[in-house]
């Protein structure tokens, strides 16, 4: 389940924000698991620590990823959303 926009404090609750939000969409946690996990790997991503660089590889990663299933209008779409909460949070 997403969280609530007001509840995100920190980039953890960013990745958990982006992580949920992408495992609603590609049908559910369990499915989605084993693709997030390659991509934060791929990505450099640590769950509970972090960084600008790392999110936002993370998040092209994924986008990467919708492209194969997604029209592209959706993907931007999803892209501009997930970038956005991510630069409410470094601003």
């Amino acid at each position: 389940m997403l969280m609530d926009v007001d509840e995100i404090k920190t980039l953890t609750d960013v990745v958990d924000h982006i992580t949920a939000d992408f495992a609603e969409q590609f049908g559910g946690i369990a499915h989605a698991t084993p693709f997030i996990k390659h991509q934060m790997n791929l990505a450099n991503l640590d769950f509970n620590n972090p960084n600008k660089k790392t999110i936002n590889a993370f998040i092209e990663r994924l986008a990467i990823i919708e492209s194969g299933y997604k029209t592209e209008d959706i993907v931007f779409e999803n892209k501009k959303n997930r970038l956005a909460l991510f630069k409410e949070m470094t601003d």
